[in-house]
Parts: structure tokens; sequence; C-alpha cells
């Protein structure tokens, strides 16, 4: 049977650990991007199950798969090293500010009020509760008669 750390061997083989640690990186963006991008479009009622493998063909594939290639031929020359690493920061930038945009997309509308500065009125336990109709205004005095 296959496990996770024969995957994690191979790839170690294959790829330098730093190398490593940047596609997956990268790739947990895209991922994540995807997943907060469906969650977005059902929230909105948009989400149609029928534009889902166009939307992977041209907006996640070609991201996932140009990284794994650079990554696959980094040990060939360091050029390769420096174009991989500078892709990988590139795509990782473009899909924060995607991941941004779609948590501000979902929690719209959403209020956030801190309790320190909320003020809760105070009740003193022996002291009746007043109600409007109960305060009385206060009359400004003349200044002879505060003497």
């Amino acid at each position: 049977m296959l496990t996770m750390s024969f995957f994690t061997d191979l790839l170690g083989a294959v790829m330098a650990p730093k190398v490593l640690a940047a596609l997956g990186g990268a790739l947990a963006l895209i991922l994540a991007d995807f997943v907060l991008g469906v969650f977005l479009s059902a929230k909105q009622g948009k989400f149609d199950v029928r534009k889902l493998p166009q939307f992977l063909s041209t907006s996640v594939l070609p991201y996932v798969g140009s990284l794994v290639l650079l990554a696959l031929f980094v040990g060939v020359s360091p050029v390769l090293e420096t174009v991989f690493f500078a892709v990988t920061a590139a795509v990782a930038v473009k899909y924060l500010a995607d991941i941004k945009d779609k948590l501000g997309g979902i929690f719209t509308g959403l209020v956030l009020q801190s309790p320190v500065a909320v003020k809760a009125p105070v009740v003193m336990p022996d002291q009746p509760v007043q109600s409007q109709a109960q305060i009385q205004p206060v009359q400004p005095r003349a200044p002879d008669e505060l003497k």
C-alpha cells in the first residue's frame, strides 16, 4: 500500500527541501483560493458546477503545471532555481491578494464590535431602573439663584 511518506520520500529525492517547501506553500495558496472562490460564488448564488472545469483549466491548472515543471527542473541550472523562486513568489502574492478579496466578499456585511468599545448600561441592583417617562428634565438656573 502506498503511503504519504512514500510520496514525500520520492519528492524529496527529486527536489531540494527548499524547493519542495516553496512549491507546497504556493499549491496550498492556490487550493485555498479555489475553495474560497467556490464558497463565495455559492454564497452569492452564482455557483454553476458546469463552469467548474473551465475555471480549473484556465485559472488553476496553468499555475500548478508551470510551478511543478519549474520545480522539477530546478536542479538543472542555478538560473532555473532563481526563476522558480521568483515565479513562486509572484504566484504567492497574486493568490494572497485574491484570498484577501474573497475573504472580504465572504464577510461583507458582518459587523464586529469590540466589547471594550461598546459600553453596556450599568444598572445598580439597589436602585430601580427609570424609564424615559419618569426622568424629569433639569431646568437651568439663573446665576443669581446659585448663590
